[in-house]
């Protein structure tokens, strides 16, 4: 079982929280972490660790309450997590301090949603500055009126949709960026449950028999919520499979979505199409290379029914993507897709 621990090396921090919507507890739980005020007093409540999140179990919380962690995010971390998707991890990790160093050379491109030029090509976003373990206030701003935006959205048409809670924010108020903005910290209530990689790998290894039918459940809810995203002309910014969840109750089946920070009402032009190409592109190109390394050893690498099960899935998503969005998709879509890793993006757009 892994064990984190706070590095003792750095000085405490002082912080202004600008929101708060927790019991005075959790709010001196979140506030001892986020300044480095004997954060490890507090060791014990942290269960995961992401590159720029902390997760904590809250005080006096109901296991009941699907949102039952608080994710802080800002106030460090560790970037083992961001270098590398597998690999195996020391059995204590230590919890670095937010600071300005950027380290946006050490993580890896992902691509992201951003803009669709007046030509109709594709421009990629990656941030120039990445504080260590920290977040910037532009992305803070967008991660909390997105996240707040798609939760009215969700409720308003009652889907089996949950994200994040934003409980308690604030500023760093000497850490400060070279326009002046301070680095910021958040809190968001999210479920404890691991994202989908965690949970289908656990699930193949559990119940190996089980496993296609409890992707095609998970690419149910998926399928449904992008096509719903689309629909409303919203693109989710970093569909990637880790920023999901699969939840289960004994009543319904919920789809965790996070990291909302690239949500992008998409403007009217005669390539909007191409917007929620990109997001296909991405989910799918996700999608696959997760699943491909489990089918290969579930089908012991017989390539015929390795693309079988790959193409089933894949249609599988386009089918309840296509029942819940409005956009028009090329009739070559299901080849598209199920070819997704020999294709480039640009190519992939030009059927849109």
């Amino acid at each position: 079982m892994l064990k984190y621990t706070f590095n003792t090396s750095f000085q405490p921090l002082k912080i202004s929280t600008k929101l708060n919507l927790l019991s005075k507890e959790n709010q001196t739980l979140v506030e001892s972490i986020a300044s480095w005020s004997k954060p490890n007093r507090f060791s014990h409540k942290v269960k995961d660790l992401a590159g720029r999140s902390i997760f904590i179990e809250p005080e006096n919380e109901s296991k009941k309450n699907i949102l039952n962690q608080i994710q802080l995010i800002g106030s460090g971390g560790n970037t083992i997590y961001a270098k590398k998707r597998s690999q195996i991890l020391p059995k204590i990790i230590s919890i670095n301090q937010v600071s300005m160093e950027d380290i946006s050379a050490e993580i890896p491109q992902i691509i992201q949603e951003k803009e669709i030029d007046l030509e109709g090509k594709l421009k990629l976003y990656t941030p120039n500055i990445v504080p260590s373990g920290g977040l910037v206030k532009e992305e803070s701003k967008f991660r909390k009126e997105n996240t707040s935006a798609i939760s009215e959205l969700i409720k308003k048409h009652k889907l089996n949709v949950i994200v994040p809670k934003l409980v308690i924010e604030g500023e760093y108020n000497d850490l400060v960026e070279k326009n002046g903005n301070c680095l910021v910290f958040q809190g968001y209530k999210v479920p404890s449950q691991k994202r989908f990689s965690h949970q289908a790998t656990e699930m193949f290894l559990e119940d190996r028999e089980n496993f296609i039918e409890y992707i095609h459940s998970f690419l149910e809810l998926q399928g449904k919520f992008i096509g719903f995203m689309h629909s409303q002309n919203y693109t989710y910014g970093q569909p990637h499979i880790d920023n999901f969840s699969y939840l289960k109750t004994k009543e319904k089946e919920y789809l965790y979505a996070t990291d909302l920070s690239g949500v992008s009402k998409i403007p009217l032009s005669e390539y909007s199409q191409k917007y929620f190409g990109l997001s296909l592109f991405i989910t799918a190109k996700s999608n696959y290379n997760f699943l491909f390394p489990f089918f290969k050893y579930h089908f012991n690498e017989n390539k015929d029914q390795i693309n079988s099960a790959l193409e089933s899935t894949f249609k599988k998503f386009i089918k309840v993507y296509s029942k819940y969005s409005t956009v028009s998709l090329p009739d070559n879509i299901e080849k598209l897709t199920s070819n997704i890793t020999n294709i480039k993006i640009d190519d992939f757009l030009k059927s849109f």
